[in-house]
Parts: C-alpha cells; structure tokens; sequence
C-alpha cells in the first residue's frame, strides 16, 4: 500500500491531490492485482471553474483505475481499466500490455495499447462534444554490460473529436470567438535512453532523447542529461537538464506580430483543417529547466528517542528553475521576456 498526498500552489490556482496506490499478489495463481485512487481539489477562479465574476471556487476530480497482470508465454501480460469523472469532463480509458525477455533477460520487449473515450462538456452551454484516443507503443531494452543499458521506442497515438479548450476565445475577424482545433490528430514520439553505472564512485550517467511531430506541423526535441552521486549510504544527489524546442502548429497566429485569424466553417472545409487557437503552446517555444535533488536516508534517526519510527523513511528535497520563451509563465500575456519559474518540492517516503 502507497499513501501520497500533494499540495500545489501558484498564484491564481491551489491543487490538493490525495492519493491510495494497492498492490497484491497471489503466490499460487501468480495474479497481480494493482488499484488505485486520487482525488484532486482544485481551486481557482477561472472562468473553466463555472466563475463568470472573480469568485473562488473549488472543483474537484475522482479518477480511480484497475489493472491485472499475470505471466503467459515466458513472458508479463496486463490489463487495465481507468476511469475519471469531474464536473464538465468524463474520460473512461482500457489498456493492454505485454512484455517479454530474450537472451537470459538481457533483452526486453514490450508493447502496450490503449484506448480513451471522453466526454467533453461546458458549464455555461452543457454537453460539448467527444474525444477518442488510442496509443500504440514498442520500446526495446537492452543490456549493455552489467553496469550499462539503452532503451529505445516508438508511440503512436491518434486522436479523432474535440481537442480545443471551450473555455478559450480567440480574436477572429468578427470578434471574439470559442478557440476551434483541428478534430483529427496523429502524433509521433521515438524516444530513447542509455545510462551508465560506475559502481566504484556510486556515479551513475543518463541521457534521454526524445522527438515529437504530429499531423498539426508541430515538430520537438527533448534532451536531458542527468547525474547521479551517491555521498556515503544515507544521501544521493541528481543534477538534471533539459532542453525543448518546438516548431508552431500550422494554424497558429501570432497576433503580436500582427498576424490576423480568418473565420472559417467545419461545413465548408472537407478536410476539417480550418482551426484557430488562443492556446500558447501551441506557437514556436524553447524550454530550459535546470533540477536539483537530493534525498536523504533516516537510517540514523533510529538513536534518536520519539524519531525512530521515521528512520526506516527519507526525505526528498528537489528544486527546479524553469524558462521559456513564451508568455505561459507567470509574465502575463503580451510580453516578450523571457519567464523562469521556480518550483520546489519537499517529500517523505517510508516503506510499511
């Protein structure tokens, strides 16, 4: 049994997210069975929380999910079942994996599918529509040596429904007007990792890659490095960064530089690739996030009267400087700097 909680505030929005993880399996049949619950409350003032005046409310989320697993053919097979549900949003979702080694467990195959229906609503207009999803992955895993491995995959997902926010507005030529996306999309992820371990120094190496590109013309890269050191047996540093860049979607204006959005009809377009957005992610951006974390063993709290029940636990401390190029940061919009944010994280684990 895992029990978290996670308490998340910024400026106009605070998120409160409990959540129950359960896992148990049968010695005898080999059937793993793994649950799990979470609650979020979210409060804001948005207008997406139902405010047409700037009032406070709260929202809140149950999403709770089941999956089974069990070996068949030397090798993991799993299903699942998830299932969310909040005030204006429904999303019902199944999935099925396997996995398999090769080469006395030296290589791993794997592959997963899923699906989700959701139903899309609006507060101020009911029913809005719905999104299908499915994702089709591969991944291969391969050990280098006993000290280094690579991994290497490929998702695809296709999506097919209502994609844009009906909350949003966009400036159109007429006015004002609900931000209209694109009903089809098909995206592309390869990703890939190495990691090395140098066991003398307790030094551990990774580098993550990963490129995006979709069917809306937006094209991205991810790189990250990370370190890893351990300092005696009680504490291990990670030192991590990342870079993203992105290409705009075909349909983004950038109303700034005096880029104008032309009113158009779903009726008129065949290929139903008429679309306008207010959403910020969507235009060219880069990223660069910088992460520092370190975590500490309590193994020495066990001489310590009233503490030894926590030394069995550890605390985890991460802090992250975060900047990009775009107004989706906490500069407001219309500005041209460029906007870091900070986030700092403090946690504590212990096994039962």
């Amino acid at each position: 049994m895992e029990v978290r909680g996670v308490y998340y505030k910024e400026t106009s929005n605070r998120v409160v997210q409990p959540r129950v993880d359960l896992q148990a399996t049968d010695p005898g049949s080999q059937i793993t069975v793994t649950g799990y619950y979470l609650l979020d409350a979210i409060t804001s003032a948005s207008i997406a929380q139902g405010n047409v005046t700037d009032a406070v409310r709260t929202e809140y989320r149950n999403e709770a999910g089941l999956t089974l697993g069990h070996p068949v053919g030397g090798g993991q097979l799993s299903g699942g079942l998830r299932h969310s549900r909040e005030s204006d949003y429904q999303s019902l979702g199944g999935n099925l994996g396997y996995s398999h080694d090769f080469a006395e467990k030296n290589f791993t195959l794997s592959g997963s599918f899923a699906h989700n229906y959701d139903w899309v609503g609006n507060r101020f207009a009911g029913t809005a529509g719905t999104l299908s999803s499915s994702t089709a992955s591969l991944y291969a895993t391969q050990l280098l040596s006993p000290t280094a491995i690579l991994q290497v995959g490929y998702e695809l997902q296709y999506q097919q429904g209502l994609q844009s926010n009906q909350y949003r507005f966009v400036d159109v030529s007429g006015g004002p007007m609900p931000e209209r996306h694109p009903v089809q999309r098909d995206r592309h992820t390869f990703a890939g990792r190495i990691a090395q371990l140098f066991p003398d120094t307790g030094t551990g190496l990774q580098l993550l890659y990963r490129f995006y590109t979709d069917g809306w013309d937006i094209r991205s890269h991810t790189i990250e490095p990370r370190i890893y050191q351990d300092l005696g047996d009680s504490v291990q540093v990670r030192l991590g960064y990342r870079y993203y860049t992105q290409t705009r979607a075909y349909f983004f204006r950038d109303l700034m530089a005096g880029e104008k959005n032309q009113l158009c009809d779903f009726a008129t377009d065949p290929d139903r690739r008429c679309a306008y957005t207010g959403d910020d992610k969507m235009r060219p951006l880069s990223s660069h996030a910088i992460d520092l974390n370190a975590r500490f063993a309590l193994h020495g709290w066990q001489r310590v009267p009233g503490l030894r029940w926590f030394s069995t636990g550890a605390i985890d401390l991460s802090y992250t400087s975060f900047r990009q190029d775009t107004t989706w940061g906490r500069c407001g919009p219309g500005t041209r700097e460029i906007c870091e944010d900070r986030v700092i994280q403090v946690g504590y684990s212990m096994p039962l």
